[in-house]
């Protein structure tokens, strides 16, 4: 008898956690939402995400739309208000699912790609 494949994974609760792990500066909790891959081959992934994420303190965030770019990567743009008084802005953030490192697969867990926050929304329509 032929193995029932797996379903894919959902992203949506993922990128919840992220925001609201990021909204809530809960730095102890990073390692459950990260990308596998970015995760287990960058030295001081952890340290270098929460710095990165410290130093854009939210005050307010909110999903606007999800772009499907692959079965295993979705771009989510995310409305940003800073706690510090810098400009609003939309960033995308990348997502992406993996079953191991360098092992993409739809049914796999999705984590975030932390390089990708960096990346702000020029384009129209947010």
């Amino acid at each position: 008898m032929k193995e029932k494949r797996k379903k894919p994974s959902n992203p949506a609760p993922v990128i919840a956690r992220f925001l609201d792990i990021w909204l809530g500066r809960k730095w102890e909790q990073l390692p459950d939402v990260l990308q596998i891959t970015y995760a287990k081959t960058t030295s001081d992934s952890l340290p270098n995400t929460e710095r990165q994420l410290a130093g854009m303190p939210l005050a307010y965030v909110k999903v606007l739309r999800a772009i499907k770019v692959s079965p295993v990567i979705i771009d989510y743009h995310v409305e940003c208000d800073y706690a510090d008084g810098r400009d609003s802005d939309v960033r995308v953030i990348r997502m992406v699912c993996e079953s191991g490192v360098y092992d993409p697969d739809p049914c796999g867990n999705w984590g975030v790609n932390p390089i990708s926050i960096y990346r702000v929304w020029e384009g129209e329509g947010a």
